[in-house]
């Protein structure tokens, strides 16, 4: 039997990213509702899954490269705005940003930026 027709020629989606065309089918939520939606585990800690925006403070938000503060920020970005996000876990977090980044962090870059 062939799988040909089974093949989908959609791009297969990251683990550590969400492009601009992933976010499209979210674009009415803010940053951290398409996270949330698309990529929950970017929003665990210490191996619990929690959608409790204090329970994940930690992590660190960068937007066009420059550190912002914590997830809150992420409420204040409509998905439509952005072209990609990208997570660092805690080890890449931290071996690029500081010891200060235990939690890991997001990437933001806007379509302006």
């Amino acid at each position: 039997s062939s799988t040909a027709g089974t093949t989908s020629t959609a791009p297969r989606a990251s683990a550590n990213s969400i492009q601009v065309e992933e976010l499209a089918e979210v674009s009415h939520l803010n940053a951290f509702e398409a996270i949330r939606r698309l990529r929950p585990n970017w929003l665990r800690i210490r191996g619990l899954a929690t959608f409790n925006r204090q329970e994940v403070a930690g992590i660190k938000v960068y937007i066009d490269g420059g550190l912002r503060g914590h997830v809150e920020q992420l409420e204040r970005i409509r998905a439509s705005d952005i072209q990609e996000l990208r997570y660092h876990d805690p080890r890449q977090a931290t071996t690029r940003f500081g010891t200060d980044h235990g939690d890991g962090a997001i990437l933001v870059t806007t379509k302006g930026g």
